[in-house]
């Protein structure tokens, strides 16, 4: 797969991913360098999406502090520690930006597979090598830090 193809799929999922938690959480999503894979992974969502021509992995990816702010502001309470609301609350509102990242590639007629939302994980580029592995930091002014990861299979 070409690096322009590769490139135009990242930045949708980040695109989806800032506009997702802008408008339903109404916060200012501003958008890091690619960096280093978050260590402290404490609520892990990743969906694999395919097509004809692609097969990716997206992860999205948070600390257990920012992890309960999220939840707190979608469910308009702020939750005192993980419970099966909060991670109802996190599971949704990361789907919701993954397959907003699908609707937005309506060329590449992306479909979203089976979704796994844990409390720990790997990362991807842990599981498919930095060389197809895209880490974008997404900064939410005032809440902390969420990782979008890209990772691409096959031959990508």
């Amino acid at each position: 797969m070409e690096a322009a193809l590769r490139q135009q799929v990242v930045n949708a999922f980040t695109q989806a991913a800032a506009d997702t938690f802008s408008s339903m959480i109404g916060v200012k999503v501003l958008r890091a360098e690619p960096g280093p894979a978050l260590r402290e992974s404490a609520f892990n969502h990743l969906q694999d999406v395919y097509s004809p021509s692609l097969q990716a992995s997206v992860s999205l990816r948070t600390s257990a502090g920012t992890g309960l702010v999220l939840a707190g502001r979608f469910l308009g309470e702020a939750p005192a520690a993980y419970d099966p609301s909060v991670l109802d609350a996190l599971r949704e509102l990361f789907g919701i930006a993954v397959n907003a990242g699908c609707a937005s590639l309506t060329a590449l007629k992306l479909k979203s597979g089976l979704a796994l939302s844990m409390l720990t994980g790997d990362g991807l580029m842990q599981r498919c090598g930095k060389d197809r592995s895209f880490v974008i930091p997404l900064i939410l002014e005032g809440i902390g830090v969420v990782q979008l990861e890209v990772a691409f299979s096959g031959t990508a």
